[in-house]
This record gives structure tokens, C-alpha cells and sequence, in this order.
């Protein structure tokens, strides 16, 4: 019986890429869900959010979530974080704590959700990357957003994200070779 659970699993494993995409996400996920508990108690009191904004209306996984200081009066810099999870795993909500934290330094952050393998391909995480920029630059004023001052991050796979789109932004032939647009321009 044994040898065929084996078998049956190697053959899972070999023949479509979900049961290990599924392993793997819920192991990082927990890691994930345990270090943002962690954090939770470091989250200082005042910061306000703006959870869920959909910057891109055709796609159900282009969601964002923005934090700020509840009494910000004016536009702040913006740090943009994409999260990491090998491409595989991870969501916007495992690094609120961390946003919050800054937030409460004088920044407005953003945590980025994007499309996940093995259902989307790369680079469909810095198409939507680059459509959330264009996203907060509209929203600017509403968001608290100094649209002049982005600063891409991320953690793990987001940060190669947020390079290749910093990238992106930043070399007009590297840009044409991906084929995306910048929505905002290096000086920002």
C-alpha cells in the first residue's frame, strides 16, 4: 500500500505543478502568519488604512492595502512593498505589522498583492506591480501618496519584483525588451 502512495504522489508531484505549489504555500504562509503575530505587538497606535483598493478593475488579485499616520496632513514619501513567497506563496496582509511600524515613521506604505504561480506567469507580478504605481499616482491625494517620492521594496520574490520594475522604470531599452510600459517616471 505503501508503494502506491509513493507512486501516486510522484506522479502528482510530476504531472501538475499545484500539490507542491500547495505544500509549499502553506508552509510559507504559517511562517508567514507566525512572524506577522510576532510583529503585532510592535504596531504602534495612529495609524490609519485604506484596505483592499483595487488598482486594476479587470484583475481580482490586483488589491493593495495603504497605511499612514491618522493625522498625515499632507502627502507622504511611499514605500511600496511587495511581498515575497518564491512566486508561489505570500500575500499583502503577512506584512502589514511591518508597514504599519514604518508608517508611523512618516511614510505612507503600501503592501501589494499580486497574482500567484502556478495559475499566473512571470512577469505578470510586475505588470501589476507597474499598474498599482500608475494606481497610487491617480489616487495620490486621496491615499496620502507623494507621487514624487516612491520607493520600491519587497521581501524575498518581491524584491526581485520591485527591482525589475525599479529596472523597468529606469532603462528605457530593458523596458522595451520586457515590453511594459513605466507608468511613472525614473524622477519620481
Amino acid at each position: 500500500m505503501a508503494v502506491v502512495i509513493a507512486i501516486a504522489a510522484y506522479a502528482a508531484l510530476e504531472l501538475s505543478p499545484w500539490p507542491a505549489a500547495f505544500v509549499y504555500r502553506w508552509f510559507m504562509d504559517h511562517g508567514g502568519e507566525v512572524l506577522s503575530q510576532a510583529m503585532q505587538k510592535h504596531v504602534p497606535a495612529g495609524i490609519a488604512s485604506r484596505l483592499d483598493e483595487q488598482y486594476d478593475a479587470d484583475d481580482p488579485d490586483a488589491l493593495l492595502d495603504v497605511y499612514f499616520p491618522a493625522t498625515a496632513a499632507r502627502p507622504l514619501p511611499t514605500i511600496v512593498w511587495v511581498h515575497g513567497g518564491g512566486f508561489l506563496a505570500g500575500h499583502k496582509g503577512l506584512v502589514a505589522p511591518y508597514l504599519k511600524i514604518l508608517a508611523a515613521r512618516g511614510y505612507t506604505t503600501v503592501a501589494l498583492g499580486y497574482s500567484l504561480a502556478p495559475a499566473h506567469r512571470y512577469p505578470t507580478p510586475v505588470r501589476q506591480a507597474n499598474a498599482a504605481l500608475a494606481y497610487l499616482e491617480k489616487n495620490a491625494e486621496r491615499l496620502h501618496v507623494d507621487p514624487e517620492r516612491f520607493f520600491l521594496a519587497g521581501d524575498s520574490a518581491g524584491a526581485q519584483v520591485a527591482a525589475q520594475l525599479a529596472n523597468v522604470i529606469s532603462v528605457a531599452s530593458y523596458a522595451r525588451t520586457v515590453g511594459i510600459s513605466p507608468s511613472i517616471q525614473r524622477r519620481q
